[in-house]
C-alpha cells in the first residue's frame, strides 16, 4: 500500500508548537529548498554520482519528514537504500519519479492552506 502524500497531523503539530506564521515560513522554506534539492538530485543522477544522490536524497527526506510529506520521504529513503546497496539503476529510476512526487507533495501542502 503506498504511503499517504501528507500526514496532516504533522502540520497540525507544527502549527500547535510554532504557530501559523512560523509554520507558514517553514513550509515556504521547504518548498524553496526542496526545489533546489530536486535539481541537485537530477544533476547527480545525470552525472551518475551515487554519493551525491544518496546525500541529497537524505537531506530532502529530512525536510519532507518534518513537513509530514510521507510519500516523498519514503521515496527519498528508497533512493538512499538503493545507493547504499549499489542498486544504481534503481536509484536512477526512482529519481525520475521524484519530480512528480515533489509537485504532488507541495500541492498537498497548498491544499492544507500552508503555502501561498
Amino acid at each position: 500500500m503506498p504511503l499517504p502524500v501528507i500526514d496532516a497531523s504533522r502540520l497540525a503539530t507544527l502549527r500547535s508548537d510554532y504557530g501559523e506564521d512560523v509554520t507558514g515560513e517553514l513550509v515556504a522554506d521547504f518548498a524553496r529548498t526542496g526545489t533546489e534539492l530536486g535539481k541537485r538530485l537530477n544533476q547527480a543522477a545525470a552525472d551518475g554520482d551515487a554519493a551525491e544522490l544518496n546525500e541529497t536524497a537524505h537531506e530532502l527526506r529530512g525536510g519532507a519528514r518534518t513537513m509530514g510529506l510521507e510519500r516523498l520521504a519514503g521515496l527519498c529513503q528508497e533512493i538512499e537504500a538503493a545507493c547504499t546497496d549499489g542498486r544504481h539503476a534503481d536509484a536512477l529510476r526512482m529519481t525520475r519519479e521524484l519530480d512528480a512526487c515533489f509537485l504532488e507533495s507541495v500541492a498537498a501542502l497548498e491544499k492544507e492552506g500552508s503555502v501561498e
